[in-house]
């Protein structure tokens, strides 16, 4: 979000809660927050019509919604598979590709108006590869109950790649779309997660957040107008080891 605004975009923000990240950007005159649930269609439908209304040029959707649950936060077995909950399925689906669906359905055809519109998904180097469930494990639990990385984020993640191919080629010429995947990213874990994921990466770390925006930056501007339909891996070389 700041590296956007610091690039002079205009952002728009639609989310369900007016969180603490934006209480910054409040008197940021390109910062504009629109409060609603991405799963809702009318709401999007509507605030879709708004912006055609006044005129408000788009040239861009990131869709980056998701539920991830927090790894201090496995402490249950409900993240197995055998024990997954068939409503936490279809909120976290709901979230993370409904949404995305959604976003795209109805501002799609605004951003077709651009000459240089650009439609990008953020998915994860686990859209590409398979969970190691082993950087989870708990010492002293029986298999089956260690913590899991949920099945949810490697569907919601693999189908924002397939969201992307098909995006890629619905508005052309005018619509790029293309997928980033990012790796880990630090963000105050525990020094031995971070040590057991960084030994999984050739460059030995996980990434700076900035790494992550420069590249979005990239990809959203004119100089990436030849990258279309691609899934970006951004993780420090992961997925190839």
């Amino acid at each position: 979000m700041s590296y956007l605004l610091n690039e002079k975009y205009i952002v728009h923000v639609v989310d369900i809660i007016f969180n603490d990240e934006f209480v910054q950007y409040e008197d940021n005159n390109n910062f504009f927050f629109h409060k609603l649930d991405i799963t809702d269609s009318q709401a999007i439908n509507s605030l879709s019509k708004n912006f055609i209304d006044e005129m408000v040029n788009l040239d861009v959707l990131i869709n980056n919604a998701a539920i991830n649950p927090d790894i201090n936060d496995l402490s249950n077995n409900f993240s197995r598979l055998e024990d997954f909950p068939l409503s936490s399925w279809e909120k976290e689906l709901d979230v993370g590709l409904k949404g995305a669906f959604l976003l795209s359905k109805f501002f799609g055809p605004i951003i077709s108006k651009s000459d240089d519109g650009v439609i990008l998904n953020v998915s994860s180097d686990l859209g590409i590869i398979s969970p190691d469930q082993r950087l989870y494990e708990v010492e002293g639990l029986d298999e089956s109950e260690q913590p899991v990385k949920p099945i949810t984020y490697s569907v919601i993640k693999s189908g924002l790649i397939g969201l992307t191919k098909y995006l890629s080629t619905y508005w052309r010429p005018n619509v790029r779309s293309v997928t980033i995947c990012p790796g880990g990213i630090e963000n105050n874990q525990d020094d031995e997660f971070k040590l057991k994921v960084s030994n999984l990466i050739p460059v030995g770390r996980l990434a700076n957040v900035n790494e992550i925006c420069s590249v979005v930056e990239f990809l959203i501007s004119k100089k990436a107008s030849y990258i279309n339909g691609a899934t970006i891996s951004v993780d420090g070389g992961r997925v190839i080891w």
